[in-house]
């Protein structure tokens, strides 16, 4: 049974954070005529926790966030929610696989994606 004190406390704090299905991450997207460079924002989401995977066209981005108490702690209340991350993104341009390359800081997961080669604008002569 809850002692008067228990009830009085929880009536007062709001509930605490639960885990919560796939939602999708802030992201942000810029070009040049070399590259396009992705930002996917995943507070709280380590490089060991974080997928890529690029297949037939579709970029695919995964992560899950999970609080750890440090040890000697036990978290007492929460706000934030344990939250699994999924971005998928259709590329309109071909991109050259091999030079891929992502980074990982401050819970942003930056993605460098280079033009391939045939797909970079060209400029054509006039006789």
């Amino acid at each position: 049974m809850k002692t008067e004190e228990l009830k009085r406390q929880e009536a007062t704090q709001p509930a605490v954070a639960r885990k919560q299905a796939f939602g999708p991450p802030r992201y942000e997207v810029r070009t040049n005529k070399q590259a396009f460079e992705v930002d996917v924002y995943m507070p709280g989401v380590d490089a060991k926790s974080a997928e890529i995977v690029l297949e037939k066209g579709t970029l695919t981005v995964e992560g899950s966030r999970t609080e750890v108490a440090a040890a000697g702690w036990r978290p007492l209340y929460r706000e934030i929610p344990d939250v699994d991350y999924r971005l998928r993104l259709q590329l309109n341009v071909e991109v050259d696989e091999e030079a891929i390359r992502a980074k990982s800081e401050n819970g942003v997961l930056t993605i460098t994606l280079p033009t391939a080669e045939e797909a970079k604008p060209r400029t054509i002569a006039i006789k």
